[in-house]
């Protein structure tokens, strides 16, 4: 009697090496390697497709926020509490968006070292 094993089709596997895959030809593993596909949870389309754009913008809407919080205080220091307040809650948007771009420069970043094309793109 001849022992069943399950077959396994050839393919790209993982190879139990982060951000990397191995080929299975059917029978064994062969010395061919590539990067994993990318999939982290942020992996969608625009997400670190330019780093140092998202960091341009970071810098910007930080400058930004400080801008409008000079002007909020000049509103606050005259006595016009509503503008100040409604200025305040208006420029949280400036850190929020500069935390995302933030984010998006970090997931950028780290693509552009392990070597993987940006979300959306297809490899070069």
């Amino acid at each position: 009697m001849h022992d069943h094993l399950p077959v396994v089709a050839p393919g790209w596997y993982d190879a139990g090496v982060p951000a990397q895959q191995r080929w299975w030809n059917g029978v064994e593993w062969t010395a061919h390697v590539r990067p994993a596909p990318f999939s982290e949870k942020w992996d969608r389309p625009g997400w670190g497709a330019n780093p140092e754009a998202m960091v341009a913008i970071a810098v910007v809407c930080g400058l930004m926020f400080i801008g409008v919080q000079a002007i909020v205080l000049g509103f606050l220091f005259s006595g016009d509490y509503l503008r100040s307040f409604f200025g305040f809650v208006i420029s949280l948007g400036l850190p929020a968006f500069a935390v995302i771009a933030v984010i998006s420069a970090r997931i950028g970043f780290k693509r552009m070292r392990e070597g993987r094309p940006a979300a959306g793109e297809s490899p070069r």
